[in-house]
């Protein structure tokens, strides 16, 4: 039994043993892995400082000024990666106007679309460590990226200021790749400004209406999306992780984002400073009402009309009763006779039409004095249905209380046809053509503006008169984000090399 006891005492500390040199082992293996992590995110951070440092020095360049850069010994790898980002910006008001991209060639300015313009892509100045972890110089700001999340280093050259907003977007170019000492030049290639163009008259300061989109499709584009929206005061109109496949309701892709600047609408008193104010006239001969005839300066009403379109939440088919609330109501077509009862709504109605206004049998009458009654109307307003002559859309004791805004597909009264009824009201659409006739009971009091007038029979001259308090009347309509007026960007190609 002693001999027994002799052998177990061998083994126990045999094994004794081998379990502590395992456990040395484990814990050497498990502390150097530690160290490596540990030295590449050492690393990571001195990257991050460099290039915030190299970034804040390359917003400073001139034309072929360079700035050196040395990012110290890594085990990373830097390099000018292609692809890393696309960005597009441009302006929607009458039409799409590109300010950073490229319309595609055989389409007509008029006739561009969103889906019509190429983005340009950014490249990025990346450094990626040994754990796989990236720091990226991308269109003037620094990034980190870690898993698939990223953050924010050091702010792009992206601001709001004084109503104004600056865009200076660094474009990396070169080909640049190195390992172990991490050096090189940074040289400013060349400078372009996108926005404004002297001598064009679609690319000037002050903005007159329409929605600036930013576009910006990224591999760190969560990132970015913090940054606009801290900076653009919530209006991201569409998030990098939005749901998007197969979705016709999103303009943008997964992985990028939309940021939607609305330039507030505004039209100055003295806009309705006539009863009619067109730019072309059509037998002007039978119009015997006082008008003014000429080449108007106004914005467009299409952003405007627009704009209530995005803030519908449902749109109704059609409108079956009198209108007594207040707020935003949105209807396909509007085919019939109601009344918008505004002391009952105890405040402005506002009214977006998505197609027609076509007013039956009684007009549509504004009535009470606690508020406005604003259409909003894409296709028309039709005075050539059920309407009858003594019938009015507005109020006649108050025209400047009914504001009706037409888009430029709509048109305004008639398309051709003979038209019945009146309108007392300030019927803005500087776009559309309009059609006017006497017939017999119908008035139209207030103003009207519109692109061409088509006078069809002999006007008398208390036919079409301005109402007394049109010319005093100024609107504002604020949009998405901060108000907006002026637009800079500029493209600095920089070229990156060792």
């Amino acid at each position: 039994m002693s001999n027994d006891r002799g052998v177990a005492h061998v083994l126990g500390v045999i094994l004794l043993a081998g379990f502590t040199i395992t456990v040395a082992a484990t814990v050497a293996v498990a502390g150097a892995a530690m160290f490596s992590d540990s030295q590449s995110q050492i690393e990571t951070s001195q990257v991050e400082s460099s290039f915030s440092s190299l970034a804040a020095d390359a917003s400073e360049l001139e034309d072929n000024e360079s700035v050196s850069f040395d990012l110290g010994t890594a085990d990373g790898q830097l390099e000018v990666r292609e692809n890393t980002g696309n960005l597009t910006i441009y302006h929607d008001s009458d039409v799409i106007r590109p300010v950073y991209g490229n319309p595609e060639e055989g389409i007509a300015p008029e006739d561009l679309e969103r889906e019509n313009i190429e983005p340009i892509s950014v490249n990025s100045l990346v450094y990626t460590g040994e754990n796989g972890d990236t720091v990226a110089y991308q269109a003037g700001g620094v990034f980190q990226q870690r898993g698939s999340g990223s953050s924010l280093v050091s702010a792009p050259d992206f601001y709001y200021r004084d109503n104004a907003l600056s865009f200076p977007i660094q474009k990396v170019d070169g080909d640049i790749s190195s390992s172990g000492t991490l050096s090189g030049e940074l040289e400013l290639q060349h400078e372009a400004r996108h926005y404004p163009v002297h001598d064009n008259d679609d690319k000037s300061n002050p903005l007159s209406g329409g929605t600036v989109y930013v576009e910006m499709e990224s591999e760190y584009c969560q990132a970015w999306e913090d940054y606009f929206d801290s900076q653009t005061r919530g209006s991201i109109s569409e998030g990098c992780a939005d749901d998007k496949d197969d979705n016709d309701d999103f303009d943008t892709v997964e992985g990028q984002v939309q940021v939607e600047l609305s330039v507030p609408f505004s039209l100055e008193a003295g806009t309705f400073s006539e009863g009619v104010i067109a730019g072309n006239i059509t037998n002007e001969n039978q119009a015997n009402f006082d008008y003014e005839e000429g080449e108007f300066e106004g914005p467009s009403s299409d952003s405007l009309i627009d704009t209530m379109e995005s803030e519908c939440e449902n749109i109704e088919e059609n409108l079956n009763e009198d209108l007594e609330e207040s707020g935003l109501h949105c209807f396909e077509n509007i085919v019939g006779s109601h009344e918008f009862k505004t002391d009952e709504a105890d405040g402005d109605i506002e009214v977006y039409v998505n197609g027609t206004v076509t007013p039956g049998d009684g007009g549509l009458p504004v009535s009470g004095d606690s508020g406005n009654v604003t259409f909003y109307i894409q296709d028309g307003l039709d005075l050539t249905g059920d309407i009858k002559n003594g019938d009015v859309v507005g109020n006649e004791d108050s025209p400047e209380q009914t504001r009706i805004f037409i888009s430029s597909s709509g048109y305004v009264f008639s398309d051709g046809g003979n038209i019945r009824g009146g309108v007392s009201a300030l019927v803005y659409a500087p776009d559309s053509d309009g059609y006017i006739q006497s017939s017999g009971n119908s008035k139209f009091n207030g103003s009207i503006i519109v692109d061409d007038l088509e006078v069809q029979s002999n006007m008398h001259e208390d036919d079409v008169t301005l109402s007394e308090d049109a010319p005093e009347v100024s609107l504002d309509y604020e949009g998405a984000g901060p108000e907006f007026y002026y637009l800079h960007v500029t493209e600095r190609t920089i070229t990156a090399s060792d």
